[in-house]
């Protein structure tokens, strides 16, 4: 690749990037106004999870590729939300009302969130009637203007693009990264729901700004989650600069981890490109293998695919204190500044582990 368009072979990725703490990237100019997440596969029913349960926190909105509906796992085996199956949405729908303004933000908020859904008909990991049945279930909650739902036809389980990239997998075949040329710029499309069309054209050449490593661990760390994981900050938004930054999070699906496919969901999806033209840092959270057996809510099992976790694996993964939401919600704290110089206006959401931060 060329230029700064930082291709990170797992074998030598430390010389491209610098091993950083997050709070050393704070810019201390990050809306917090701004904060959205998009996911793809068990990153999708991550960010479903993360904008159903944080939605005072990611104001701007949620993006969910080739996911399913939120608290799905829970009542019902995980593996009916999977494969084109027919989970129900009742017991999830009861349970989002009970829970509401308690072990998750108030459900009013949706009213006012961006949510973007996006699934292939030809996806047969996950499959269109599940994420249409995402769909059904937050239509009791968001308004109908401000949910976006994308069918691609004939794509399979795949995070789509409109660019061909180094290893990327056919768009009518799921398999292994699970990215693909789709004629579909998913990327930019998620961006554009959540920022509008003020957003200026995705870059073209070298990106101006680093993919920096950092280190994923104490409280920005969990059970299943890799020791380091990645942001991408453009140049305006780095140390010394004046711009008023954006905050996106990208989160990958099961086996798409650094660790097995290298840097392809952090350069191949497109973010950056998206991200450089527009002051927007994109904050990219690991998985890694996890071949302990844990209690789940369909039974004792491993994560030795790395999925985020939306089964009940580390904790109660649907509330706000699951472990992996907990560690993803840190991280996005720590980058928008909860360090924040004095004065500041940036407000948080009063969470029990506030005061780790």
């Amino acid at each position: 690749m060329a230029g700064r368009l930082l291709y990170l072979a797992s074998a030598a990725f430390a010389q491209y990037t610098a091993a950083v703490t997050l709070d050393s990237l704070t810019t201390h100019h990050v809306d917090p106004n701004s904060v959205s997440v998009s996911g793809f596969s068990s990153g999708g029913f991550m960010a479903a999870q993360l904008g159903v349960a944080y939605s005072e926190l990611f104001k701007a909105g949620f993006g969910v590729f080739a996911g399913g509906p939120y608290d799905c796992g829970r009542d019902q085996d995980f593996t009916t939300c999977l494969f084109n199956g027919t989970p129900s949405i009742e017991k999830p729908l009861v349970n989002m009302r009970s829970w509401s303004g308690h072990q998750i933000d108030c459900l009013c908020n949706l009213k006012q969130r961006k949510i973007y859904i996006q699934a292939g008909t030809a996806d047969d990991v996950v499959g269109l009637g599940i994420t249409t049945l995402l769909e059904d279930q937050l239509s009791h909650f968001a308004l109908p203007s401000n949910v976006r739902f994308v069918t691609s036809d004939g794509a399979a389980h795949a995070m789509p693009t409109d660019v061909d990239g180094q290893g990327n997998s056919p768009c009518d075949e799921s398999t292994l990264p699970y990215i693909a040329n789709c004629g579909y710029d998913g990327a930019g499309e998620v961006l554009k729901w959540f920022y509008g069309e003020r957003l200026k054209p995705r870059g073209q050449g070298p990106l101006s700004g680093d993919i920096f490593s950092f280190p994923q661990i104490g409280m920005l760390g969990a059970p299943g989650l890799a020791e380091t994981a990645f942001v991408y900050v453009p140049k305006k938004c780095q140390h010394g600069r004046r711009a008023v930054c954006r905050l996106h999070v990208a989160l990958h699906g099961c086996g798409m981890h650094f660790e097995q496919i290298g840097d392809k969901f952090l350069v191949n999806t497109g973010y950056n490109l998206w991200a450089d033209t527009n002051e927007m840092i994109v904050l990219y959270p690991q998985t890694t293998v996890d071949n302990g057996t844990y209690p789940t809510w369909s039974g004792n099992l491993s994560n030795s695919n790395a999925c985020f976790d939306w089964i009940g694996q580390y904790g109660e993964s649907d509330w706000k204190i699951g472990d992996h939401m907990r560690a993803i919600v840190n991280m996005v704290k720590t980058i928008i500044g909860r360090h924040s110089k004095p004065g500041s206006s940036i407000r948080h959401s009063t969470l029990p582990f506030d005061e780790e931060l």
